[in-house]
């Protein structure tokens, strides 16, 4: 009859003395003997328990890596090993110590800043062309306005001259522009107006025109010429002027000669 590998004690004191003798206690497992054999060619009475448990254990850890493995399938183990690398060298990458890197942010940069400057510089001009635009709107708007009040029968002919004595300055507060008349060091012209010190106006300048032979006959009430002067389609003829007086004397020569007859 085969033998137990492992008997109790009532086992045991049941069995012939020399058979009994050949079992042992069973370590940590109290009233249980188990069978004392020599190793044979291999064989032998050993406790697999632990064995067991970690067969179960590495089987079931096979599995959960082959689980994982397959998110890798048709992954190239040496590709895989290559992007790694370049992992950690970009994680621990300083660029102040790239000599090369910090080559080409400069060389960048200068890019940038040319192309900056380039739109910079076209912005620039297409402003300065918009400002004269509008500088030379205001002058021509004031200009008109002026002579439409004073010689509305002469814009055309008085405007190229209003115009050449006209600029565009800013106002004291920085926030406006206003037209005035230009001097000859090309600030604002002060203003002819006993009593008063502010800048020339345009209404000032074509006023102050009236005076002149070459354009006194664009205006209403005045039909004086160079050569003399004669009434404004209400007196009864021409009024003869002395010519050897000025031209603003023999304006007005010619207005009292008319206001007499």
């Amino acid at each position: 009859m085969a033998q137990k590998i492992i008997i109790t004690n009532e086992e045991r004191a049941g069995m012939h003395e020399v058979l009994a003798a050949e079992y042992v206690p069973l370590n940590g497992q109290e009233g249980m003997f188990v069978f004392d054999g020599i190793a044979t060619n291999g064989w032998a009475v050993e406790d697999v328990a632990g064995l067991r448990s970690t067969v179960e254990t590495t089987r079931n850890e096979r599995e959960r890596l082959k689980s994982q493995l397959k998110s890798f399938d048709g992954v190239d183990a040496a590709e895989h090993a290559r992007l790694l690398a370049k992992k950690s060298e970009i994680d621990n990458w300083d660029p102040t110590n790239d000599d090369a890197f910090k080559t080409r942010l400069e060389e960048q940069n200068a890019t940038w800043q040319g192309k900056y400057d380039a739109d910079m510089t076209a912005e620039k001009a297409k402003s300065e062309l918009s400002g004269a635009k509008y500088a030379q709107h205001r002058l021509k708007s004031e200009g008109i306005s002026a002579i439409s009040k004073h010689a509305p029968k002469g814009v055309k002919v008085l405007l190229p001259h209003v115009l050449g004595q006209l600029g565009v300055y800013p106002s004291e507060d920085g926030q406006t522009d206003e037209v005035w008349v230009r001097g000859a060091d090309g600030r604002p012209r002060i203003t002819q107006k006993a009593g008063e010190q502010g800048n020339m106006s345009a209404d000032e300048l074509v006023l102050s025109m009236k005076d002149d032979e070459d354009f006194m006959s664009n205006y209403p009430g005045t039909g004086a010429t160079g050569g003399g002067a004669t009434g404004g389609g209400n007196g009864p003829g021409p009024v003869k002027v002395d010519n050897s007086l000025s031209p603003v004397e023999r304006l007005k020569a010619a207005r009292r000669a008319q206001a007499t007859t």
